[in-house]
């Protein structure tokens, strides 16, 4: 709204071009100068209308008053308008200064927001990336498989847990460093030749490497390797490996046996061959079959069969009928079998089933039964001899079959232990029941000389139980009888009682050795004996006591009582001395009245304190 007031007359000069319209407004209330109108003439009708619009607000003193000072047709008006569009330019310009401001600031907010979301999803990325690397480094290191990477000069840049177990080095004292550095030279130079291969040929290889751990110890790596390359065209490689040394050990232990097996077979001193099961022909044959059967290696293998070899005699099947032969020959058995001279062989065939070369075959060891057989005739025939000649001796007789563990024994081996026929075993176990405990070791130890040739023949002594729990001494003698491959077959000898003569030969050692009234040591057996104490007791520089005593005026009860008398004296007297000495004390008679005894170990002064005592003792008695 506008104010009623009077309005000041506006003065415009009239700029080139333009009318002048002047009227009076001094009839408005305080209007003093008079107003002038200037325009251009197409801005008439817009003069016409602003003098019709002042004249409607006239009334209005405040316009009245500010008519003046606002009119664009006064020289303060002029000022005003210029300023009003000095105004309205830099407005403008303001305006578009703000605009284009406006406009950077929301480009640069929009350029902010996306660097802030580029920075937050590389960040997010370079999280992920961390989280990945994270992920995959665990797993690696936890992973059982050795794992390890190279630049293409070979030096480690990663390796995981299980690799630093394996070759005990630490991560640190491995990354960085190449083949030369941990390991020997020749291992070294194998590992970076097979690398360089990699490389050139730029596709993974698998290979297996013997790299030592320590100085004593090997380990077989299966390793996997790969190259691979960077985003900048570097080469690397990586690799995984699994620790196959049992593996490898046990392949090389297999081949090892193997080729154990195949030089047995080879030089067994049994003929041996593997033939086909479908054919029947001979794959393999062993020298001793070579020699044996005359023919030779590259004739058994260039089509001969096992029908080649049969004998007549065991030809009673269909020759061609090759599954038939074959299932004959699954257990094992007797044969007669040819050679190529025409010999017929008595064998007895050990049959095993094996797959040979991929095929199914049969491996067949051959026992030639041929001299055994001659050798058990004549033992046959020598042995109906040996017990027409020994029926009259009393002798038993004995025939161990050392296969089967089988002993044939006579009767007269039970009657000279009071046993009836049928009481007696057949098993060496029937044997080393009734043989003393003491003589059982002696026994076996030269049943073992023997059979290893250490002796000529077979000769114990050993003690028997009788069946009355007696012991009856027994001389054992025997021999055997050996196959082709220096094996005992049988053992057969005889046994005699000696009962009578060891008795005597023990009555004979202990009168040698004894007194005979008193049975202490004599006097040869008791210088034996200090002899040995007193060249110990010099070796261990311990002290021995000897003490002489005999019996006073023995000789009067000798003569009042009688020699009868005298002798149970002495014999009590020397089961005093015994009762009261150590075990390890030895004590001897002298002759007559007189004793000896030897005390290891005491001295002079202990070994008086003894002897008081003693006399003491029989004193009381």
């Amino acid at each position: 709204m506008v104010e009623g007031r009077v309005l000041d007359s506006l003065l415009l000069s009239r700029p080139p071009g333009c009318e002048t319209a002047k009227f009076n407004i001094s009839a408005l209330t305080g209007a003093t100068t008079p107003l002038a109108i200037i325009a251009v003439p197409e801005a008439r009708a817009s003069a016409d209308e602003l003098r019709e619009g002042i004249s409607e607000l006239v009334t209005d003193g405040y316009l009245a008053h500010k008519l003046d000072e606002w009119s664009p047709f006064s020289a303060e008006g002029a000022r005003s308008v210029w300023a009003q569009q000095e105004a309205n330019a830099r407005s403008r310009l303001y305006r578009w200064v703000l605009a284009i401001i406006l406009g950077l600031s929301i480009i640069l907010a929009w350029l902010a927001w996306r660097g802030f979301y580029l920075k937050r999803v590389a960040e997010e990325a370079q999280t992920s990336l961390r989280e990945a690397q994270r992920r995959f480094t665990a797993f690696m290191d936890h992973s059982p498989a050795l794992s390890f990477m190279k630049d293409a000069h070979g030096r480690l840049l990663y390796v995981n847990r299980a690799w630093s177990r394996v070759f005990r080095r630490s991560e640190e004292d491995c990354i960085g460093k190449d083949d030369f550095a941990l390991f020997p030279p020749e291992v070294a130079r194998e590992l970076r030749s097979v690398d360089l291969q990699l490389l050139e040929e730029n596709r993974p290889r698998q290979v297996i490497e013997q790299i030592p751990v320590t100085a004593g110890e090997t380990r077989d790596l299966l390793v996997v390797k790969f190259p691979f390359a960077s985003e900048t065209g570097e080469r690397f490689i990586g690799g995984t490996a699994i620790d196959v040394t049992h593996r490898q050990s046990a392949i090389r232990d297999l081949a090892a046996s193997e080729a154990r097996h195949r030089e047995l077979f080879e030089n067994n001193p049994l003929p041996a061959w593997v033939v086909d099961r479908a054919t029947l022909q001979f794959l393999t044959v062993n020298a001793a079959a070579i020699r044996r059967y005359g023919w030779t290696r590259e004739q058994f293998l260039g089509g001969m069969a096992l029908p080649d070899v049969l004998a007549a005699a065991d030809l009673g099947i269909d020759r061609s009928d090759f599954a038939m032969i074959d299932s004959a020959h699954a257990t094992s058995g007797s044969w007669w079998h040819q050679t190529r001279d025409g010999i017929r062989l008595s064998v007895e065939v050990t049959s095993y089933e094996l797959e040979y070369e991929r095929r199914p075959a049969r491996l067949m060891i051959v026992r030639d039964l041929t001299q055994q057989e001659r050798t058990l005739e004549q033992l046959r025939v020598s042995e109906e001899r040996w017990q027409l000649a020994l029926h009259g001796t009393g002798d038993a007789l004995w025939d161990w079959d050392i296969r089967n563990g089988r002993v044939f024994r006579s009767p007269r081996w039970g009657s000279m232990l009071g046993y009836a026929p049928q009481e007696i075993g057949d098993t060496r176990a029937d044997f080393i029941a009734l043989l003393h405990p003491e003589d059982a070791a002696r026994v076996d130890k030269a049943v073992a000389d023997y059979l290893a040739h250490e002796t000529d023949s077979f000769t114990c002594e050993y003690r028997l139980q009788h069946k009355d729990g007696t012991w009856r001494w027994i001389l054992d003698r025997g021999r055997a009888i050996w196959d082709e491959r220096d094996q005992p077959l049988r053992m057969a000898g005889s046994q005699t009682d000696i009962t009578d003569r060891k008795v005597a030969e023990e009555r004979l050692e202990q009168e040698a050795h004894t007194d005979a009234l008193t049975s202490l040591h004599n006097r040869r057996e008791f210088d034996r004996l200090l002899a040995l104490e007193f060249r110990l007791a010099k070796e261990a520089g311990l002290p021995l006591s000897v003490c002489v005593c005999d019996l006073d005026r023995f000789k009067q009860v000798n003569d009042t009582w009688g020699h009868a008398t005298g002798d149970r004296v002495l014999i009590t007297f020397a089961g005093t001395l015994r009762d009261n000495l150590r075990s390890t004390d030895i004590l001897g008679r002298i002759g007559g009245d007189e004793f000896i005894l030897a005390m290891p170990g005491t001295t002079a002064s202990q070994a008086a304190e003894i002897v008081n005592r003693i006399r003491k003792r029989f004193a009381e008695h």
